[in-house]
């Protein structure tokens, strides 16, 4: 395969993956605060919110 065209397969693999489409309209959903969102019918997919892990301030394990 041609680096063109894998690349080309690799990004239309790594959209499939990271924007979802709708079950009825099969649009692809846009995102929305909580969720994505259907353009077309409505139809919502929520989203938990992650927890952010706070960044670590104290010292070193070996004592920086």
């Amino acid at each position: 395969m041609p680096a063109k065209s894998y690349a080309r397969a690799m990004d239309d693999a790594m959209e499939a993956q990271v924007q979802p489409h709708c079950r009825d309209c099969r649009v692809v959903m846009r995102d929305r605060p909580g969720g994505w969102l259907c353009p077309e019918c409505g139809w919502v997919i929520p989203v938990d919110q992650a927890i952010v892990v706070p960044v670590f301030t104290g010292p070193s394990i070996w004592g920086g």
